[in-house]
Order: C-alpha cells, then sequence, then structure tokens
C-alpha cells in the first residue's frame, strides 16, 4: 500500500548502527515476537476504544500462534514504522505496506498477505480515473504508494500530502480537495460506513502486492513467518462463534469490509499486479444469491481465500 520515501537515509542508518535483527530462532526461543503497527488505518489495523484491532492484527495474531509465539505489539507513526525495523526496534512490520523496488532495497518483504491497491473517491461523480484528474486537487498520506501513483498523474493540478490517511479523508469530505486516493479496501468500508457522506468509488490508479516486512537479509525470520502464513487457515468448522453467527460470517474476519483471508488459500494466490482484482470463476454462490458486477458472491467467506470486491 505505502511507498517508501526514506529508502536512503534507512540505507545509512542500517551502516550506522549496524544493528542485528533478531533470527527465526532467537524469536521462538524468546516466546515473544515485537510487531509494529500504524494503527490509524482502518479496516487494517485500527483502535476500536483501546483495543488495537483489525485485519492485520487479526492476521499477525494467528500467524505468531501458529510459529509458537506471543505478539507484543508498538503502534506509531507510519513513516517510522520501517525506519525502527531497520534500527532493530522490533522484529516485524505489518502496516499495509505494498511491495516496491525501493522498499525492497531496504527491507525483506514475506510473502503476501493480500492484494490491492490505490482506488481514486471524489464527491463528485465525474471523477472516476486517472484522466478525470486533470486539473484537480488530489489528497494523499505521506509516504505512500498512493502520493508515489499521483505523482505519476502529470496534469493533475496540485497533489496535497497528509500524515494520515483519515487526515486526507478528512480534506475530501470538508471539499478541500477534488480527489482522496487511497486503498481499495479502506474506500469501500469508509463509503459503506458513512452512507450520507456522498463518497462516490471511482477506478483503481493501480494494484499492489501487500506484506509483512522484516529486517534487510533477515531471511530466517521472514521464511518462518511466510511459513506460517501459507499453512491452512482455520474454518467454519473448527473457529469459534457466537451462537447468533452464522457459519458463512464465521469463516470471515469480524470486520466489516476487511479481507476475507482466514478459509483455504491465501491472497497471493489472486494476486496479478497488472490485471483487474477478481475472484476464481469457479466460485459458487448459495442458492438464491446473486453475483455481483465483479462476480463475487455477496460473502465470499467459505469458499477459499478470494478477493472481496
Amino acid at each position: 500500500m505505502k511507498f517508501l520515501k526514506f529508502v536512503a537515509s534507512a540505507v545509512a542508518l542500517c551502516a550506522v548502527f549496524g544493528a542485528q535483527a533478531r533470527t527465526f530462532d532467537e524469536v521462538k526461543k524468546d516466546g515473544k515476537i515485537l510487531i509494529a503497527t500504524e494503527g490509524q488505518f482502518a479496516p487494517f489495523n485500527f483502535f476500536n476504544g483501546t483495543t488495537l484491532t483489525g485485519f492485520e492484527v487479526e492476521l499477525a495474531e494467528l500467524v505468531a500462534k501458529k510459529m509458537g509465539v506471543t505478539v507484543q505489539w508498538k503502534t506509531l507513526g507510519f513513516d517510522a514504522l520501517l525506519t525502527g525495523l531497520r534500527q532493530d526496534r522490533w522484529d516485524l512490520v505489518i502496516a499495509s505496506h505494498g511491495i516496491t523496488e525501493e522498499r525492497a532495497k531496504a527491507v525483506t518483504f514475506t510473502e503476501p498477505h493480500y492484494c490491492s491497491g490505490g482506488m481514486i473517491i471524489a464527491m463528485d461523480p465525474a471523477i472516476k480515473n486517472a484522466k478525470d484528474l486533470a486539473g484537480k486537487v488530489v489528497a494523499v498520506q505521506t509516504g505512500t504508494s498512493y502520493l508515489e501513483n499521483v505523482q505519476k498523474v502529470s496534469a493533475i493540478k496540485e497533489m496535497k500530502n497528509f500524515p494520515t490517511d483519515v487526515d486526507a479523508r478528512s480534506a475530501l469530505a470538508s471539499r478541500r480537495v477534488d480527489a482522496w486516493v487511497t486503498d481499495r479496501f479502506v474506500a469501500k468500508a469508509v463509503a459503506e460506513k458513512n452512507p450520507g457522506a456522498g463518497f462516490k468509488l471511482g477506478d483503481m490508479l493501480f494494484i499492489e502486492r501487500i506484506a509483512a516486512a522484516v529486517a534487510k537479509g533477515n531471511q530466517s525470520l521472514a521464511q518462518g513467518w511466510s511459513k506460517a502464513l501459507a499453512e491452512p487457515w482455520p474454518t467454519a468448522a473448527t473457529r469459534s462463534c457466537p451462537r447468533s453467527t452464522s457459519t458463512k460470517t464465521c469463516a470471515a474476519s469480524k470486520h466489516a469490509g476487511a479481507p476475507r483471508a482466514l478459509t483455504g488459500l491465501i491472497f497471493h494466490a489472486y494476486c496479478p499486479l497488472a490485471q483487474p482484482l477478481e475472484p476464481p470463476a469457479t466460485q459458487q454462490c448459495d442458492a438464491g444469491e446473486r453475483r455481483g458486477p465483479d462476480g463475487a458472491c455477496p460473502d465470499s467467506a467459505g469458499q477459499g481465500a478470494v478477493l472481496p470486491s
């Protein structure tokens, strides 16, 4: 998701501090893994009151459990996450970072845990795609891949960057900007939660794979995490759900609008870099259900890991 603006400085910091990241065996021996995230990017990582939650938080807890360790969480500003990783302040970062060549120079990525990209959101329904951004003011979060890709749209009037994605969204809501570019799942969740706000979802500006990151060269921890991520996930038959919860809902993430990767295959099996995000054509809907415009069933959980619309 987010563009690493500090690659050069991070590489320099590595040489200065010379920190040695903990290996997979060292983490296992300690019984704890220190993970950093932003905590301001719903539905992936955010605070519900004082409780840190979200798809990536749940995912990390499950992966850590399969690794045989417990998680100690650290939350801080997005820009500081990968810098702190290079200083050995935590073992792993999971905060919707998109895999880019520049970032890969500074950190080692695990296998992806979902696929997404930047979506254009506006109040004006006429603003839908990159061409429509011509002459417009666009809001993005500082240090993100949204910023990087909006910069490539040469015809825009101005790009305004904000410290958090919530600030960028607020700029659009108050009509201080013409458009906002953010993660597609974030955009959908915001629009669904605020039906009267007037947010109009446009096209995808770009597509990317999202992964956790460890210190550069820490292959043992990256491989240990990826191995646990690839292992079978609990299904509706094995997960504990409230009696009032349907089997289908139980199999999905409990956060509305969050990617549903807790059953079957993991997301990167359907994670194209330059093609539309579509669920497998073989997916079978329940009786009486109709596929949406993107071909997905109303609730794709329990059918394997497919990309929700």
